[in-house]
């Protein structure tokens, strides 16, 4: 298991991914190693960045990111929706065309600057996986007391939930077919984050401390992160939350199944390189 986190927005594309790596045998979680894998990697050839997260064990023996350089280095795409689908069709043909077992995710991250339905170019999101999976709440808990107003209703004991495994596909999750123009742009400026591996958890710690951050921008001059119009400080913000889910991990009884070295990524409106 792994942590990954994408977000477009106006400012750029902000992406950023722990180093742990854990090894699960008969289901249960073996070793959790923080070998500071490379989980975030740079596309020369189109400008884009790409992180994974899953059961990469169960695509090739080869360590991924060897396996997934390699690939990039390819010439076998021009774009970004060409990169996006010769990953899908290379995954696939590693796992000889049959779909993993039910329990068995693994996915990418591409994000990029490609042209929009009106010819412009501005961020994209690709995630290439393997089914679907979302996280079911089986608990509400009513919390007073920690901010000023009403109580909150925070979220709590996670399932996951998962569709069917099938082959791997480029699913275009951003900007999203289903909106219009105006609607994808309103989604654009309010910023798009995406985030895999043990989300559910990650939802829990960052709600909390985005709730924090709302309070301390109530403060005169006080803003976090400090100019959301630039995307050092919303890619400063993100690492921070990563930093602390994995600090969290690290203090607590949970398997360190998040942790090690903290890497970002972004990539500016003018698609040059910002670490």
């Amino acid at each position: 298991m792994t942590l990954v986190l994408t977000e477009v927005s106006d400012a750029g594309i902000a992406m950023v991914t722990d180093s742990a790596i854990s090894r699960i045998i008969n289901g249960r979680i073996s070793r959790c190693d923080q070998l500071e894998w490379r989980k975030l990697l740079w596309v020369p050839h189109i400008k884009a960045g790409i992180s994974y997260w899953g059961f990469i064990g169960k695509v090739t023996r080869q360590r991924f990111d060897e396996w997934l350089e390699y690939r990039i280095r390819s010439s076998s795409y021009n774009d970004l929706p060409g990169l996006a689908d010769f990953l899908a069709q290379e995954l696939n043909d590693a796992c000889k065309n049959r779909p993993l077992g039910n329990d068995e995710q693994v996915g990418i991250h591409l994000a990029g600057y490609h042209e929009w339905q009106d010819g412009v170019r501005r961020p994209v999101f690709y995630h290439v996986h393997n089914g679907h999976c979302h996280v079911q709440w089986r608990q509400h808990l009513k919390v007073s007391g920690l901010f000023a107003g009403p109580p909150l209703t925070i979220q709590a004991d996670p399932v996951y939930q998962l569709a069917p495994r099938g082959l791997f596909s480029r699913n275009d999750d951003f900007p999203k077919a289903s909106l219009t123009l105006p609607q994808n742009l309103t989604a654009l400026s309010n910023g798009y984050t995406t985030r895999n591996g043990d989300f559910a958890t990650y939802i829990l710690i960052s709600d909390a401390i985005k709730l924090a951050c709302i309070s301390l921008g109530k403060s005169p001059g006080v803003s976090v992160p400090a100019d959301p119009t630039k995307l050092g400080p919303r890619l400063g913000y993100l690492k921070m939350l990563l930093e602390v889910v994995s600090h969290i991990y690290k203090c607590s009884t949970m398997p360190r199944i998040v942790g090690g070295k903290i890497s970002s990524l972004g990539i500016k409106p003018n698609e040059t390189r910002l670490v």
